[in-house]
């Protein structure tokens, strides 16, 4: 390895298999661990229609990830239980990187940089990318399985965000794109960490910082199956979750939240995140899930939150931790807001969208009101508030508003977007619906 860094650059380091953990003395004397994971060599190719292909590129091996925060000498230790292996050092020198995104400490509502700059977030959600079927080779016929341009989809939008000033952008890592999960708790798919580096590449190329959401199901089916492209069996596939502990399978959410078991595989994937993820500079926010409030009751979804947030801020120190609820717009959802444990949480956020079916009025046809409201929720939380998902749907989120394609002038846009800036947000309204 070569032995001369900048501050905040992501260092890698190709271990030995006898390896367990890694020790990294900062010039002020403190020790900082980190330990090994299995990294994937990935090859990425696309086939004559522009379809991505991912296959492995050699055997997989183990490393381990660090980024260094001060200036000076550091000496790295790596050590098999306390038998030490090897020793070596590093000088790390000044650069350009402001480091992690934080809590401003001139204003807690907003954010900053470690070294004291401000950063606002002008965000949009490109949580997947585009699905596209896979033809059976009749008329309109699909055969089961979808596939993605994927990664060259992402360097496109990620350049025109660079472009355009968006500095943010939202990844879902549970969705079938991106998900490391197997269907056997603590077995992963080494190959989709390694995709998940390869977006957080090109988000470092374009400048663009991510808030990676871990999960977004709401239920476990094992009978039924997503062959069709209709909009109903696009849901179940974003939505539905199989997942086996010792060939005992998980019947609900429900029971996911509420046994040890579940919870125990949980947090030792969060393991896994934390190993490749914790400290990278280039991750703006993680979020614990997608409107959590879809999952289970009242009681166990903040049960869950008060246990696993603290765990989760635990393995990713330098990150801004938080969790999301579904849209702001019933009586139901209010309540989960105004209960939900936000001081567990770095940063409160919302999603609200303009939508004629809501239980709401202020969600039915005003969006500055709708956006104002929102955030009159929060107004006394001394906390960075930010309207992590916003837009128009058709009556209760049945797809994108019908009328989007007649907004020749961008009002829903403005409105949803900018109206935050006017309310003390940290960052403007970030919109959901980016292939419409």
């Amino acid at each position: 390895m070569k032995k001369a860094f900048q501050c905040y650059e992501r260092i890698e380091i190709r271990l030995p298999d006898e390896v367990e953990r890694v020790e990294f003395e900062k010039p002020d004397g403190k020790v900082e661990q980190c330990f090994p994971f299995m990294y994937q060599p990935i090859e990425v190719d696309y086939d004559e229609e522009g379809i991505e292909k991912i296959r492995k590129s050699g055997a997989a091996y183990a490393m381990c990830r660090y980024t260094p925060d001060m200036c000076g000498g550091y000496k790295i230790t790596l050590f098999s239980g306390k038998t030490l292996l090897e020793r070596t050092r590093i000088t790390v020198s000044g650069c350009e990187n402001h480091g992690y995104i934080e809590i401003s400490r001139k204003d807690k509502r907003y954010f900053s940089y470690t070294d004291g700059s401000p950063f606002f977030a002008v965000g949009i959600n490109l949580a997947f990318p585009s699905v596209y079927g896979r033809s059976n080779g009749e008329e309109f016929g699909l055969s089961e399985g979808y596939r993605f341009i994927g990664l060259k989809q992402y360097e496109r939008w990620f350049k025109q965000c660079s472009e355009n000033g968006i500095n943010v952008a939202r990844i879902w890592l549970g969705h079938q794109y991106f998900n490391p999960d197997t269907q056997n708790t603590y077995e992963y798919d080494l190959t989709q960490f390694s995709k998940i580096d390869e977006v957080l590449k090109l988000a470092k190329k374009y400048g663009i910082r991510l808030k990676f959401t871990f999960e977004q199901f709401r239920f476990f089916d094992y009978v039924r199956e997503a062959l069709s492209a209709s909009y109903e069996d696009d849901i179940f596939r974003k939505f539905n979750k199989r997942l086996y502990d010792a060939g005992n399978r998980c019947e609900n959410t429900r029971e996911w939240l509420k046994e040890t078991k579940w919870e125990k595989a949980w947090l030792s994937k969060m393991m896994e995140f934390a190993k490749r993820y914790s400290g990278d500079t280039s991750i703006f926010m993680l979020e614990l899930w997608n409107e959590m409030n879809c999952v289970g009751g009242y009681e166990e979804i903040m049960d869950w939150n008060q246990r696993i947030l603290p765990q989760v801020k635990s393995l990713f120190p330098r990150q801004l931790v938080t969790n999301s609820l579904g849209s702001l717009d019933h009586e139901s959802s209010a309540e989960f807001y105004k209960g939900f444990c936000w001081e567990k949480c770095d940063v409160i956020q919302f999603h609200r969208y303009l939508d004629q079916g809501a239980g709401l009025d202020s969600c039915k046809e005003n969006p500055i009101e709708m956006v104002r409201e929102g955030f009159a929720y929060f107004q006394e939380k001394d906390k960075p508030v930010f309207l992590a998902e916003t837009g128009a749907v058709n009556d209760c989120h049945s797809g994108p508003f019908r009328y989007y394609v007649n907004d020749h002038r961008g009002m829903l846009l403005a409105d949803c977007v900018y109206m935050p800036v006017f309310l003390k947000s940290c960052g403007v309204g970030n919109m959901w619906h980016w292939d419409e």
